[in-house]
């Protein structure tokens, strides 16, 4: 029918200035609905126009709110009750940052309370097993520090959250939100990330420590995780303004958002 109004829900940067007919695929629609103000900018790298608006994704706070699993806690992935924990979620490859967190952690050796929980795995890729390898040959280099956990399944996630004392999403590419950043601030925790794509819009100053995606970010990551591991009361205020926040990205928030724009 080509009369009908089609619609672009865009959660990548996959249509933008440099797209092939960039131009030709933005006219046939009657407007694009974008995740982030981030993803939104890189559509009008095409052209000006008021066809783009932005939605944020929503999760289910709920989930995070009192998870239990009798079988998580920190005793089960060799973790003391006194340990600093600042937990890495999500997939194991170069973009990341990864290993530019566990650069960071070289850095905090004189630290012995202060441990790195990584969980997540590969993306299936033929190279994940090089990058990998050197991941863990980085992390061994700091026995005792880093505790890897694997693939472990999102019902779980939120009460490994809830054990732990930080988040970090040391990212250097350009992220299209953070649904990490989303379920961490959902959590409680303290957060520190990159100014990378639409990771800022997600957080704020009172519940993160962003820090620039640069030659330079090993350094300020560990100075990020040093500076909250230091101060409590910081950690607190920032907890709790992260709570405040994840409100913003509620699924009903999302879908009321959602339905309003395609009723308009």
């Amino acid at each position: 029918c080509t009369d009908a109004k089609l619609i672009l829900h865009l959660h990548n940067d996959m249509l933008n200035k440099d797209t092939k007919d960039a131009s030709k695929i933005l006219s046939l629609y009657t407007k694009v609905l974008t995740i982030s103000k981030y993803i939104k900018g890189r559509v009008d790298t095409i052209m000006p126009t008021d066809k783009v608006e932005v939605v944020y994704n929503g999760i289910d706070l709920e989930k995070f709110k009192n998870p239990f699993h009798s079988e998580i806690n920190r005793k089960s992935f060799h973790l003391s009750e006194d340990d600093f924990v600042v937990i890495y979620t999500g997939r194991i490859e170069p973009i990341k940052g990864v290993k530019e967190l566990l650069e960071a952690f070289s850095l905090l050796s004189d630290y012995k309370k202060i441990k790195l929980l990584i969980v997540g795995g590969g993306n299936g890729n033929i190279n994940d097993g090089k990058f990998f390898l050197e991941i863990k040959k980085l992390a061994s280099s700091m026995p005792q520090k880093v505790v890897f956990t694997g693939f472990m399944s999102y019902d779980k996630i939120p009460a490994i959250l809830h054990f732990c004392d930080l988040a970090v999403v040391p990212s250097i590419w350009e992220e299209p939100l953070s649904l990490t950043s989303l379920e961490d601030m959902a959590a409680g925790l303290p957060l520190i990330v990159t100014r990378s794509g639409g990771i800022p819009e997600v957080v704020d100053e009172y519940s993160a420590i962003i820090v620039d995606n640069d030659s330079s970010l090993p350094s300020s990551l560990s100075s990020a995780i040093l500076s909250i591991y230091s101060d409590s009361d910081r950690r607190l205020k920032m907890s709790e303004c992260a709570l405040k926040r994840s409100v913003l990205f509620s699924k009903e928030k999302y879908a009321l958002s959602f339905f309003e724009f395609l009723e308009k």
